[in-house]
């Protein structure tokens, strides 16, 4: 009898063990201010979506896809500094702050070249949206 309480003792503790780890592992995730995660199964993160749900991505990290915008595509709001450039993909434009992708900013022959922004969800005092650049790749044309 006492090894049939003992048994089910310490199968309870490794339950409750397992569930505080896995809670854990949740807090710490946001703590670190990343963003939620898009299953595999759901499309990339678009523009359109930060902008949409604005207050679950502010100050949180994450990664674009999208094309090298042409400055006189309509990107709402106002950037945050004088040097800020825009991205693009099929849903929406934004406004990324902070290091270049080295590309020709008026120039036409550049604008639509993919790439892969890195970086922080910002918003400006106006209300602007914008990405905060960590790291920025040219893709492949």
């Amino acid at each position: 009898m006492k090894t049939l309480y003992l048994r089910l003792f310490i199968i309870c503790l490794i339950g409750v063990l397992c569930i505080g780890c896995s809670s854990q592992t949740a807090n710490t995730t946001k703590e670190k201010g990343i963003a939620p995660a898009l299953s595999a199964q759901t499309k990339e993160l678009t523009i359109n979506e930060i902008r949409k749900n604005l207050e679950n991505y502010l100050g949180k990290e994450v990664t674009l896809r999208a094309s090298y915008g042409d400055p006189r595509r309509e990107c709402t709001g106002i950037p945050y500094k004088r040097g800020d450039w825009m991205i693009n993909d099929e849903t929406s434009a934004i406004y990324v702050s902070g290091m270049g992708p080295g590309l020709e900013r008026y120039g036409k022959r550049d604008w639509g070249t993919p790439l892969e922004v890195r970086g922080i969800v910002k918003q400006t005092k106006s209300g602007t949206p914008y990405i905060s650049a960590i790291e920025v790749k040219v893709l492949n044309k």
